[in-house]
């Protein structure tokens, strides 16, 4: 297991100079050392093609501040992720829409999708992923440095260090591995295995404007949290993520990183302060239904919990959502797109991807009761 620190710094705003002085400030606590003339990959989350005032990217002046320390060491920096649009280069137009191209442009580093990057089958020693497709970027880097968000996510719970890597996937990867892994527990298995195989050498997660209530996408809100928070190790870093945002138990990948071995909460050391802000939550935590009720109807509660698409007229029609359901649950109606149940796996990746909060997720009729049972007993 990597150290189990966890470095954090109060930091109100994207004064790139600002965060560049607490990141010193941080890497001189944590010893960091990088060897000049690395070759550094830098892997934020550019989940879709948004504003960064939206607060579901990682804010361009993070990433440039970052790039600015790697490049007092002379390392060669590139710039990557995958993003969750469909068509025509979806991750490029995200890099214009968050302002990750200006920062690349400007900072004179290296931009490049992993999509469009040459692909190798790389054996993995996972859990429940064999082999990876894996870009020769990943293989190549001395360096990979994890930049993830802090916000709330409508299957996982939350989304940060151990999930960001999941965008090192690039093409149908994403929506098959939904498809293929079910139901949560597997799918945060994968998302560790993943993780793993791809394992950064630092975690930086922005904190500094987050995002509660229905993440990862527009479904979210902005929430004021003025920290930046650094760890060679993502369990401990996401661990603490989860306290701040006020889980009552641990979530599904903090669950199964603990039964793995690759979390003990014991030996986890805060360096800095924080406090539970109480994060508005996106669903029930499985957890909690697993505490609140007899073991016999929990599998019961959890296929009730399970949310459904439903779209308001929001909708523009773009039809993002349709192509990027893996399971072909939807098809384009008259003014919307129309839901398949029986097709459905819940893998919420049309909520995620939409980008004009078109996408509302909703129980059935006995999910609301559970959900609000759970509510009534203060567990999420």
């Amino acid at each position: 297991m990597s150290d189990s620190k966890v470095f954090i710094q109060d930091c109100n705003d994207y004064n790139s100079e600002i965060i560049y002085k607490k990141l010193c400030r941080i890497f001189e606590q944590m010893r960091f050392k990088v060897p000049k003339g690395s070759t550094v990959l830098l892997k934020p989350n550019i989940l879709s093609a948004v504003e960064p005032s939206k607060s579901i990217t990682t804010h361009p002046e993070m990433v440039r501040a970052v790039v600015k320390y790697f490049k007092k060491q002379k390392c060669k920096i590139t710039i990557s992720d995958s993003s969750s649009d469909t068509g025509n280069s979806p991750t490029n137009r995200a890099f214009i829409k968050t302002g990750m191209k200006k920062i690349a442009k400007q900072e004179k580093v290296d931009l490049v999708s992993f999509e469009a990057t040459k692909q190798k089958k790389v054996k993995t020693k996972g859990k429940v992923l064999k082999n990876i497709m894996k870009s020769e970027l990943l293989l190549k880097s001395d360096m990979i440095i994890n930049l993830p968000k802090m916000k709330t996510h409508s299957l996982t719970g939350l989304t940060g260090s151990i999930k960001n890597m999941y965008g090192t996937l690039s093409g149908s990867q994403k929506q098959k591995f939904h498809y293929d892994y079910q139901p949560i527990e597997r799918f945060s298995e994968l998302i560790i295995d993943i993780y793993e195989a791809n394992k950064p050498t630092l975690n930086i997660m922005d904190a500094i404007v987050c995002l509660e209530g229905n993440g990862p996408g527009t479904g979210g809100h902005p929430k004021k949290v003025g920290k930046i928070i650094v760890s060679e190790n993502g369990y401990a870093l996401d661990y603490i993520q989860q306290k701040i945002m006020g889980f009552k138990s641990n979530t599904s990948v903090i669950e199964q990183a603990v039964k793995r071995g690759y979390l003990n909460k014991e030996e986890v050391e805060v360096i800095g302060e924080y406090s539970n802000l109480n994060f508005k939550k996106p669903v029930t935590s499985s957890n909690a239904i697993k505490d609140l009720l007899p073991s016999f109807i929990v599998g019961y509660a959890f296929k009730q919990l399970q949310r459904k698409p439903v779209f308001n007229n929001k909708c523009t029609k773009c039809a993002e959502c349709i192509k990027i359901c893996p399971v072909d649950a939807l098809k384009m109606g008259n003014t919307q797109p129309k839901l398949n149940k029986n097709r459905c796996i819940s893998c919420h990746c049309c909520h995620e991807v939409c980008r004009y909060t078109a996408v509302l997720l909703k129980p059935n009729l006995m999910g609301k009761i559970i959900n609000k049972i759970a509510e009534l007993a203060n567990l999420t």
